[in-house]
């Protein structure tokens, strides 16, 4: 078995949800060193625009077949 991706957000995020705006934002880093892996934060904002964690994700690759 090999690693392709996990995905994971904690209860407070999921809780806060639904007093933050609609739209969601996500963004990529780069893993280095022996990871070749993406990581992928999901955020959204408040009336201020704070930025609010979401969820994260890490992928082997950022395409479509990690939409699952």
């Amino acid at each position: 078995m090999v690693f392709a991706r996990v995905f994971w957000s904690f209860r407070p995020y999921i809780k806060g949800f639904k007093y933050y705006r609609s739209l969601i934002n996500v963004d990529k880093a780069h893993l280095y060193g022996q990871y070749d892996e993406k990581l992928l934060i999901a955020v959204v904002f408040n009336a201020n625009n704070e930025i609010f964690l979401l969820a994260f994700a890490i992928v082997d690759e950022e395409n479509n077949d990690n939409r699952r």
